[in-house]
């Protein structure tokens, strides 16, 4: 009889290896994903990073990646009625 792999077997992996799998798994979703999926996928995280930042944090992160311009035309969209 042949014994085959368990994957549910309590296994410890050094830590190089879980940053492998984790590496590993996170290219696999990516690759499943299409550009729809990748789009939302990062809008969502960049919204989740920026949850818990005051408006202040919020208005310098846009600034310096950005620009004032480029802040004061989001504030006037989402200011505007």
């Amino acid at each position: 009889m042949i014994a085959l792999p368990n994957p549910t077997a309590k296994m410890t992996l050094t830590q190089d290896q879980l940053s492998k799998l984790i590496q590993l798994y996170a290219e696999q979703v990516v690759d499943s994903m299409d550009v729809r999926d990748l789009c939302a996928f990062a809008i969502d995280t960049i919204c989740d990073n920026m949850d818990g930042l005051s408006e202040d944090e919020i208005k310098t992160e846009i600034e310096e990646l950005y620009d004032h311009e480029m802040l004061a035309d989001l504030l006037e969209s989402v200011t505007a009625e």
